[in-house]
């Protein structure tokens, strides 16, 4: 009986083992189902955008050709001059070259092939093919990217020695006229200075006729590289990153170092100026003279050599400013020591692109001065002087383009607005827009001022969901906003703001009280005296109505208005954005009724992450939760783009963190992430975080960049094991930089004092890295006793 028992306990275990595997097996099919789902959704998304893309350009091709075909039609009806009998078919064959290079079709034609078929073995060549080599824009043989600068003032586009080249302009009638006047120029020339040039250029040469065809491809394809060239190549020969030139120094590449003056100051200057302070101090009362003090113990002897090879002077930068004049300089985004040389032509079009093809900005007819007085008649009119003067000496701010870190190819268009006549009233009145932002009840929206209250938002969000039911899991993940700031109508904007201030006036709020020097905001009934300026909601309504229909900017030499989107540049254009963003996600959790609280999110400008609360053990829990996210996909309008930017693993990156998701109870480990710390395992530095330490500065602006990052890696990270990884990064990362072993030690030192004492993981940290300090110590002080 006891043995019938045993088997049947038995066979309910193994019931219940295959039950469980069984169910295991069917989530995990579920689970990998869901994947494959998202997975199939992101590439229909990407497949539709490519081919959206590869449409538009080949509707922009075909007008290219089209209007070149027009254009050698109705240059094939004017008399053709005397002596140019074979250049309407060299025009032929040149146009035929351009349409195959516009369709990105370059195979070599019968006739080609037939020429180079009875090209002979020459001394110069020795039978090998040379490969095409791209001339520097410097170069006195290429076709010109732009004209030459002059070399005296009042001569245009002459310099000694140098020809004068053809321009060349980024647009469709651009094109077509490069290529016929590059195309004129050439079959001029006699048949010596054509295969010359064939040599210069590495190109083989058969006849004048095939070495004109393959000069004018060269040349348009040098002139219009990264605005017509063929798909999917990189702007490799437009644009360039400084460290990639020969040439140039280490140093030089990193914006953020300190150059060395040429000349010193030497002992007797110093003596002198000493003696100066001390007596402009203390007065008669000086007893010491001149020759009394010794300054020769303050200087460090160093060879010549030293410092010419430690540290850069001010003569070689400008050496390389001139040098590479010619080119356009620029930094790049969010990468501000790293510098980018650009081909002028490629930079004018992503300008033109930017701001005057941009459906954004209208073009003003009117001058500048004519348009600042009537803006200010209208800031009269609408009684904004209370909040500040109009800035007389105010101007309109000129835009120009930076290259972005991630794809050079693309560019951020900036406009400037820090010397317009309203920045202290626009400064004022942002202040003012942040407070009554930030105010507001965080469980209705997402918005979060600062990045380091990541933690806290967090922290709370694991005390609320661990205290539900059930076996508890959340679904991360991260989206990013485009076109937060260029594609909203203004009437939209104005309800935004309209929508924040009734919420406050519904409080029983109706005006704040903005510092006219500091940066204090009250928001009182009552007056705040003379040092405060007086902001009522009525008034803020009228000053971003100002705002919104009185942007301009300057480009190229036109004056543009700025007629769709925020207004870019200036001090309101964050909180505006933030406002319209808060509006659509105070709707949407709204709209979730009681199930708002298993909903969380949290944005930091245009980048946001949301945690979902599901219980692991429920299917209509994760039906329920996608509902929602998709509901908050589609909850910002139709104008803003929400694109998911983790991969769907419950670990995301945010704002400079990698923020990890664990499940019963719910836990989130925040690990700090430097700029380079993934890039330094592959020797790579593309940010220029620091300085070199040969940068010809103080020592203590490199302990505080150094200690500052210490305190934000400690600020963001929740544990302390999510520090080490970003320190050790750090501490590599400087190496890479030519700081000394023990410089690092000594500043993660200074920064121990006072805020880790009591901190397990820093003080692990840091005794390891005290430990091969004084091993250096040690070993350095032997080597000199021996």
């Amino acid at each position: 009986m006891q043995r019938e028992q045993e088997k049947m306990e038995k066979k309910r275990e193994e019931e219940e083992k295959a039950r469980k595997l069984e169910e295991q097996r069917r989530r995990q099919q579920e689970l990998e189902r869901r994947q494959t789902e998202l997975r199939r959704l992101n590439e229909e998304t990407e497949m539709k955008i490519m081919a959206t893309v590869a449409r538009e350009l080949q509707l922009f091709r075909t007008d290219v050709s089209n209007e070149i075909q027009a254009t050698l039609a109705a240059r094939a009806k004017t008399p053709m001059e005397k002596g140019k009998g074979k250049t309407k078919e060299i025009e032929e064959r040149v146009t035929e070259v351009l349409l195959k290079y516009l369709r990105g079709d370059n195979a070599e034609s019968s006739r080609d092939a037939e020429e180079r078929g009875r090209w002979q073995f020459t001394r110069a060549n020795q039978g090998r093919h040379t490969g095409r080599r791209l001339y520097s824009p410097d170069g006195t043989n290429d076709g010109g990217e732009v004209t030459p600068k002059a070399s005296k003032k009042g001569q245009v586009g002459k310099v000694k020695g140098t020809e004068r080249k053809v321009p060349a302009t980024c647009s469709k009638t651009g094109v077509i006229e490069y290529v016929l006047n590059v195309q004129k120029k050439l079959g001029e020339m006699m048949a010596q200075e054509i295969k010359r040039r064939c040599q210069q250029e590495g190109l083989d040469y058969v006849n004048k006729e095939q070495g004109v065809r393959e000069l004018v491809r060269v040349m348009a394809r040098l002139a219009y590289e990264g605005w017509l060239g063929d798909e999917g190549e990189e702007d490799a020969a437009v644009e360039e990153d400084e460290q990639e030139i020969p040439g140039v120094k280490e140093l030089i590449c990193n914006g953020k170092n300190i150059t060395r003056p040429t000349r010193g100051t030497g002992e007797r200057e110093l003596g002198e100026r000493i003696f100066t302070a001390l007596k402009a101090a203390v007065g008669d009362h000086v007893d010491v003279q001149r020759q009394d003090i010794q300054v020769e113990k303050c200087y460090v002897r160093r060879t010549h050599a030293d410092l010419t090879s430690a540290t850069i002077t001010k003569e070689e930068v400008t050496e390389v400013r001139r040098r590479y004049g010619h080119l356009v300089i620029t930094p790049v985004d969010r990468n501000a020591g790293e510098m980018v040389l650009l081909c002028p032509s490629t930079y004018q079009h992503a300008l033109k692109r930017m701001f005057i093809y941009n459906g954004a900005y209208k073009h003003e007819e009117a001058n500048e001065k004519e348009i600042m007085a009537t803006a200010r008649n209208d800031y009269m009119k609408a009684g904004l002087e209370r909040i500040a003067e109009w800035d007389r000496k105010g101007k309109v701010g000129c835009a120009y383009v930076i290259p972005k870190q991630k794809d050079l190819g693309k560019r951020r268009p900036i406009a400037p607005a820090n010397r317009e006549p309203t920045k202290t009233g626009t400064r004022r009145v942002a202040r003012a827009l942040n407070v009554l932002l930030a105010r507001l009840p965080e469980a209705m929206h997402f918005n979060m001022g600062v990045t380091m209250h990541l933690k806290e938002r967090l922290a709370r969000t694991e005390k609320k969901y661990n205290g539900k039911k059930g076996e508890a899991i959340v679904l991360l993940r991260s989206y990013d906003i485009k076109e937060m700031f260029t594609s909203l109508p203004h009437n939209a904007i104005i309800d935004a703001v309209d929508w924040l201030l009734q919420e406050w006036e519904a409080r029983g709020r109706e005006k704040v009280s903005v510092s006219r020097r500091g940066r204090e905001v009250v928001m009182n009934k009552k007056s705040r005296g003379k040092g405060y300026v007086q902001l009522t909601f009525q008034l803020i309504r009228e000053y971003v109505k100002f705002e919104l229909s009185h942007t301009y900017t300057t480009c190229r030499g036109m004056l543009l208005k700025q007629i769709v989107g925020i207004p870019m540049g200036k001090n309101s254009s964050p909180p505006l954005a933030c406002i319209l963003c808060e509006r659509y996600e105070t709707a949407f959790m709204r709209s979730l009724g009681k199930d708002r609280a298993l909903f969380q999110g949290i944005r930091f400008m245009d980048d946001v992450t949301t945690v979902v609360l599901v219980d692991r053990r429920s299917e209509g829990s994760f039906r329920k939760a996608e509902k929602m996210l998709k509901a908050f996909e589609e909850c910002y309008g139709r104008r803003l783009v929400l694109v998911r930017t983790d991969e769907g693993g419950n670990t995301i990156d945010f704002i400079g963190t990698k923020v990890a998701a664990t499940a019963c109870p719910v836990r989130f480990l925040i690990a700090p992430q430097l700029k380079n710390q993934e890039a330094i395992i592959n020797g790579e530095i593309p940010y220029r975080s620091f300085q070199d330490y040969d940068s010809y500065s103080d020592k203590r602006p490199k302990y505080r960049a150094i200690i500052g990052t210490l305190h934000r890696i400690r600020r963001l990270a929740n544990a302390g094991t999510a520090v080490i990884q970003s320190v050790l990064a750090m501490r590599l990362e400087l190496r890479r930089r030519g700081y000394p072993p023990t410089f690092f030690a000594s500043a993660l030192a200074k920064f121990a004092r006072g805020t880790i004492v009591s901190e397990e993981a820093w003080r692990t940290l840091l005794d390891s890295m005290m430990v091969r300090y004084n091993r250096r110590v040690h070993s350095g002080r032997r080597r000199n006793q021996k």
